[in-house]
């Protein structure tokens, strides 16, 4: 897999990870399945705005798009350091 795409690869699972995370807790919290999915969904936002911030961290501007993404710090950053690898 080339680094573009093991990047872009990477980041749809940190994604899938988040989300499967908070689904997991709201289930723990008593909500069904489905309901704790879709409240995953809508806390996390929009996965494209979020995806086409994260792949800005990276860019000349700076990790400071990281702090207006829905994706947490740490997980920008780790895109970062695979698209710099490349």
């Amino acid at each position: 897999m080339i680094p573009h795409t093991r990047a872009l690869a990477d980041l749809d699972q940190d994604i899938r990870d988040h989300i499967d995370r908070e689904t997991r807790e709201n289930i723990e919290r008593g909500m069904s399945p489905e309901d704790a999915h879709y409240a995953a969904l809508r806390k996390f936002g929009n996965v494209t705005l979020t995806k086409e911030d994260t792949r800005r961290c990276g860019s000349r501007s700076g990790s400071s798009n990281c702090a207006k993404t829905s994706i947490t710090q740490s997980g920008c950053c780790a895109a970062i350091r695979v698209h710099r690898r490349a």
